[in-house]
């Protein structure tokens, strides 16, 4: 992902309400992936909630980037 990244008060929520165990997953796989451009994190790390969520939270972070960097345009 390149250009401006929005982390919304629904995802922050939204992660702030998971499990450590989850939270820490999906911030790491955040960090990693979407913030440094690497891997998210090995898949069999994470617990199969985590693993459900990712893909979920990172389409919302993607979306709401696209929308925020569309206004700017």
């Amino acid at each position: 992902m390149n250009g401006t990244l929005v982390l919304t008060a629904r995802v922050l929520r939204t992660i702030r309400t998971l499990p450590t165990e989850e939270r820490m997953a999906i911030a790491t796989a955040i960090a990693n992936e979407i913030i440094l451009g690497g891997a998210p994190t090995d898949e069999a790390a994470m617990s199969p909630v985590a693993s459900m969520l990712y893909p979920l939270i990172r389409f919302d972070i993607e979306h709401d980037s696209l929308r925020f960097a569309q206004k700017l345009a």
